[in-house]
């Protein structure tokens, strides 16, 4: 549900209202949500896979690599990836 509500999450003025929002729709314990947000678990998580996406070069999300290759943001329509690894299999040597 980010991914895909991602242009608009990422231009609201509240996105922690926006994301208890989509918890709420998806289902979750609203209470335990909201406590986990503010929890010191889920900040140090979230910095470590930040600190871990910048140690890759990644700058967008969701990012998708194919033979440890970023996939351009153009391609990343369900058909550029079929693309994409179809052409990576074509350079793959046969056994």
């Amino acid at each position: 549900m980010l991914y895909r509500e991602q242009e608009t999450w990422s231009k609201a003025p509240n996105v922690r209202e926006l994301f208890e929002s989509y918890a709420g729709t998806i289902g979750l314990d609203l209470d335990k949500f909201k406590k986990d947000m503010d929890g010191e678990r889920a900040s140090a998580r979230v910095d470590a896979d930040r600190q871990r996406g910048e140690s890759l070069g990644i700058q967008l999300t969701p990012t998708l690599f194919i033979n440890n290759q970023p996939l351009d943001p153009k391609d990343k329509s369900p058909e550029g990836i079929r693309a994409e690894i179809n052409a990576a299999l074509e350079k793959k040597p046969q056994a």
